[in-house]
């Protein structure tokens, strides 16, 4: 029993000083703990996530996955290294199955063989030359061996390099053929907007205006999906990071100070959701509210309320491993009392929830994979009775993602793409009551995604690649007229947007 106690102190320790960002400490007191309780399976899964390579990972992973094969958190990461590893062999091979370092060790082998062959023949040549002739003088020998030794060395790296120049170069050189957009049915398009491609001029950036976008920016480095997050100052689109973490999903408070957002777990190798000032101060794992209670794994996509006391987000249901709808009261509660709220129990899959500015309802992506009728729609569930009302109801034929409100409530704009089409997606607008056919306020060959209100309603903003990257570009229904806010090498989302005096 003291040894018991004992591991699972040095578990808890060791798990502390990871959260912390302490690893050589976290990996000495966690390999203690796989030492006195080789079956502690988490155990195992922290050890590989403060281990130094990824083959330790990978060791240990497996390690875990052998005392239980239904780990989610180690099935993810084990997949996450082999993908890494598929992409690296795929790039580094200059011919199916050999690498560049094995091609290189192969010509350097053979290479050695056959100057030792031709140095064998060439000093038995010149050894009978020198026979029939004996007047040749020794150092005159040495120097014609090293010199056609050089010279056949000389012309052999030549020829290897030259071969895996020729091995890296691809067989046919493919042209881009862009296909164009059939139309589609029943929606009707207000404005047609800068046609797509790489050259495209820039379009103007917008004046007048004041406050901020919050959003998430730069290049995904670690190659997770995930960017550093912060805001966007509307006087000259300069983005501000908030802090150092990365993340996605962002979104701002009322008072356009502070943000939540989907936060990269570096540990767990899974997602989090975390809440900061946009100066960087008083970060907060809103994860942690209810981590003691369990049940909820990947917490994402998370939306503040209006008044900022509950935020709703989706998270992968630790019992039915169903992706499903939930909210976490961020006020003060008893120690023992889960502050967390389940929105949804069925099989369906939820996305991109968006709370009303009554606080009374959400806006959420169900797509029921399961069901006899699949297909993603957008639907309103009640967040005191938990019924749902269809905004959209064309299953399979169009997939739509990240549906906002609009500030009075009445419309909701959201970005759709037609199922056979997933990457040209257009900005889609309706009432919220759900009658009437949607309007494209803003249509293009481009992918056109994440569109997000203004306070006064006046405007959207939203991320679209028709430059070549993701930038920033603002729709004004007004005026009829599209700006561009963002025009850098790095990818740019917007969350949310704040400006004084709302």
């Amino acid at each position: 029993m003291s040894e018991r106690r004992d591991v699972q102190a040095l578990l808890r320790e060791g798990v502390s000083e990871a959260r912390l960002g302490n690893r050589d400490s976290a990996r000495a007191l966690l390999e203690k703990v796989v030492a006195l309780d080789p079956q502690n399976e988490k155990g195992w899964l922290w050890l590989a996530s403060v281990s130094e390579s990824e083959q330790e990972q990978r060791t240990y992973l497996q390690r875990v996955l052998a005392l239980n094969p239904g780990n989610d958190s180690a099935q993810r990461a084990l997949a996450k290294i082999q993908a890494r590893e598929k992409e690296f062999e795929h790039t580094d091979e200059v011919m199916p199955g050999v690498s560049r370092k094995q091609f290189r060790t192969i010509l350097l082998v053979a290479g050695g063989v056959l100057l030792l062959i031709v140095a064998i023949i060439l000093i038995s040549t010149l050894t009978n030359n020198r026979t029939a002739a004996p007047n040749i003088p020794e150092t005159e020998l040495a120097n014609l061996v090293a010199t056609s030794t050089a010279a056949e060395n000389a012309r052999l790296a030549s020829a290897a390099t030259a071969t895996e120049a020729a091995l890296a170069l691809p067989t046919a050189t493919e042209t881009a053929t862009v296909l164009a957009r059939t139309a589609v049915p029943t929606w009707t398009p207000t404005v047609t907007s800068t046609p797509f491609g790489g050259g495209v001029a820039l379009l103007p950036t917008p004046s007048g205006l004041q406050g901020i976008i919050a959003g998430w920016s730069g290049r995904d480095i670690q190659n997770v999906d995930y960017l550093p997050v912060g805001a966007y100052n509307l006087a000259n689109g300069a983005f501000m990071p908030a802090g150092t973490n990365i993340g996605r999903d962002v979104r701002l408070h009322t008072g356009g100070q502070r943000i939540v957002y989907t936060r990269y777990d570096q540990v767990m190798f899974g997602s989090l959701l975390e809440a900061v000032n946009l100066n960087g101060s008083q970060a907060e794992s809103i994860s942690a509210r209810w981590e003691s209670f369990g049940g909820v794994l990947d917490a994402q996509m998370p939306d503040f309320s209006p008044d900022g006391s509950r935020v709703a987000f989706i998270a992968i249901d630790q019992d039915s491993q169903a992706t499903q709808l939930f909210m976490v009261n961020l006020a003060d509660v008893p120690p023992d009392v889960n502050p967390l709220r389940r929105l949804t129990n069925d099989g369906a899959t939820y996305s991109f929830p968006a709370i009303s500015p009554d606080g009374n309802r959400i806006a959420v992506v169900k797509n029921d994979e399961n069901g006899p009728t699949p297909g993603a729609d957008i639907v309103i569930v009640d967040i005191q009775t938990l019924t749902q009302t269809a905004l959209t109801t064309d299953l399979g034929t169009f997939v739509e993602t990240s549906p906002r409100w609009s500030p009075d409530g009445q419309q909701i704009v959201y970005s759709a793409a037609a199922a056979n089409d997933p990457n040209n997606n257009d900005i889609a607008l309706r009432a919220s009551a759900g009658y009437g056919l949607p309007t494209l306020p803003v249509r293009d060959p481009a992918n056109d995604i994440y569109p997000v209100f203004s306070p006064d309603g006046r405007m959207i903003a939203f991320s679209s690649n028709r430059g070549g990257q993701y930038d920033i570009f603002i729709f004004d229904f007004g005026a009829q007229t599209l700006s561009q806010l963002t025009n850098t090498a790095d990818e740019d989302y917007p969350g949310g947007w704040w400006q004084p005096g709302t």
